[in-house]
């Protein structure tokens, strides 16, 4: 079971990493696009508002929900396995 519960808080880890990070490079682009230089810039340096913000933006403005939904359902699916993977070596 210790085995498992390992391999469950890696790939949970794993998916919500990578969302994030497909998500925020994708976000780099759409602001970079919309906003040029200081859209990158301003991407930068306010990371967790870039990564929270631009998927509604892209949702809303252009109707591409694939980005809200890759990070939203990436850091859910994440937070799952993690969950489980504690429920299973008894931490929770």
């Amino acid at each position: 079971m210790r085995f498992l519960s390992k391999l469950l808080y890696g790939a949970g880890y794993v998916c919500a990493s990578g969302c994030c990070l497909i998500g925020y490079i994708w976000c780099l682009y759409i602001l970079s696009g919309v906003l040029h230089i200081w859209g990158t810039i301003l991407a930068v340096l306010f990371i967790p508002a870039t990564i929270s913000l631009t998927p509604w933006y892209e949702g809303f403005h252009n109707g591409n929900w694939l980005l809200l939904a890759m990070v939203y359902g990436g850091l859910i699916v994440g937070l799952i396995l993690t969950a489980l993977s504690g429920m299973i070596a008894g931490d929770a």
